[in-house]
């Protein structure tokens, strides 16, 4: 059967508390295990408390990242994870809707994860159900240990999110002078960095909780080198609610 074609964004979820997000993970994941492995839909209060237990992990671990794919306004695809160990990202969830299979939106939403990975860790695991293993494996390189496996490339000239700014903990070299306390305080806005070709981070932005957008970027570099990347994430940031 051919792909679908369809018009779909992904898009990172850097407020995981916010109104109605765990409910569209839960959601999605239930009407996944529903039609495709023939698992009973979960009731009102399992779904409840599958979503209070998923917010009261969040502040435990460290590193959370969340993306979701959307159809306009719906979010029909989503994947979570966060920092296992050293080095390494750990995969949580990665569910798309049934309906939208064979569209490209769970290679998408793989790639998007592992990116933002590449700025805190060198590897991406995760347990597959056996049905996705042939995804994982076979379509993007993962190896079957214990988990599923995969060492993460590295980000170059790409702008990438970061959901939690913890400047010790980064793969990637960083000169520029950045207001650290600004981006500690800028917890579930939105924050970008550009990787330049040398795997170097020259450039942040973000935007605080009074809706300021702030930008640090390596000023020993010419404007007019730098210029098209500072545009491009503060563009980046403007697309971001």
């Amino acid at each position: 059967m051919a792909k679908q074609k369809l018009d779909f964004n992904i898009v990172p979820i850097f407020n995981q508390t916010a109104p109605g997000v765990w409910e569209d993970f839960v959601r999605i994941e239930s009407t996944c295990d529903t039609e495709l492995y023939g698992l009973s839909y979960p009731t009102q209060p399992i779904i409840k408390d599958r979503i209070g237990v998923f917010k009261e992990s969040l502040p435990e671990n460290k590193h959370n990242f969340a993306f979701g794919a959307y159809n306009n306004t719906q979010m029909i695809g989503f994947t979570f994870g966060c920092f296992y160990e050293p080095n390494e990202m750990y995969l949580e969830r990665l569910y798309v809707l049934p309906k939208y299979h064979r569209c490209g939106i769970g290679t998408q939403l793989l790639k998007a994860a592992e990116q933002s990975a590449t700025i805190f860790a060198t590897k991406m695991s995760l347990s597959a159900l056996k049905e996705a293993v042939d995804f994982y494996k076979l379509k993007n390189g993962y190896e079957e240990f214990v988990d599923m496996e995969k060492e993460l490339s590295p980000t170059t000239n790409s702008i990438v999110p970061v959901f939690q700014w913890v400047k010790k903990d980064l793969k990637i070299k960083m000169d520029i002078p950045v207001d650290t306390m600004a981006l500690k305080q800028s917890k579930y806005q939105p924050i970008f960095v550009h990787i330049n070709e040398n795997r170097e981070i020259d450039a942040v932005t973000t935007r605080t909780k009074d809706g300021t957008k702030k930008i640090w970027a390596n000023y020993n570099i010419p404007l007019s080198q730098s210029k098209p990347y500072r545009d491009e994430l503060l563009k980046t940031l403007e697309k971001i609610k």
